[in-house]
């Protein structure tokens, strides 16, 4: 950006609005980059894992059955 002087005209609407678009586009990734900051570190201690995960139950419905039934014939 260049220097303003006391006799340098003003920038034309259209300058002006993109500066401001510009701007505002600087200021959401500074609060984005102040909100991560401020969060907490995860726990990486072993204590703080879970010992046994729960899997999850998997079923085959009567259709996939048939399906697969079709396949080995």
């Amino acid at each position: 950006m260049d220097p303003r002087t006391a006799y340098d005209e003003a920038a034309s609407p259209q300058q002006m609005a993109h500066d401001s678009r510009r701007t505002g586009r600087r200021l959401r990734l500074l609060e984005q980059a102040a909100r991560s900051v401020s969060r907490p570190a995860p726990d990486l201690s072993w204590e703080g894992r879970p010992r046994e995960v729960v899997k999850p139950e998997i079923t085959v419905d009567a259709a996939a059955a048939r399906l697969a039934a079709s396949y080995l014939d």
